[in-house]
C-alpha cells in the first residue's frame, strides 16, 4: 500500500513539473516548447502522464498558431503598410 501511495505521488509531481516546464517554454518559444514535447512523446510513461503530455501538446501548438500568426501579420502590414 504504501509503495502504491508512494508511486502516485511521485507520478502526480512528474506531471506537475513537466506541465510547468511545457508552458514556461511556451512562453518563451513555441518552437522550442513543440520540439521538448515531441522529445518526450518517445518516451513511455504512465498514464497520467501521458494525458499532462497530451494536454500540453494542444497548448503549445495553440501558441504555435498564434506567434505564427503574428509573424504573418507583422510582415503583411510592413510590406503593405500605406505609410511607406
Amino acid at each position: 500500500m504504501l509503495c502504491v501511495t508512494v508511486c502516485s505521488s511521485a507520478e502526480q509531481m512528474i506531471a506537475r513539473v513537466i506541465a510547468r516546464v511545457i508552458g514556461c517554454l511556451v512562453v518563451r518559444s513555441a518552437e522550442v516548447a513543440f520540439d521538448t514535447v515531441m522529445t518526450f512523446q518517445h518516451i513511455s510513461t504512465r498514464e497520467s502522464v501521458s494525458a499532462v503530455m497530451k494536454t500540453k501538446f494542444a497548448d503549445v501548438l495553440e501558441q504555435y498558431d498564434k506567434q505564427v500568426c503574428l509573424v504573418v501579420y507583422r510582415h503583411y502590414h510592413h510590406h503593405h503598410c500605406i505609410c511607406h
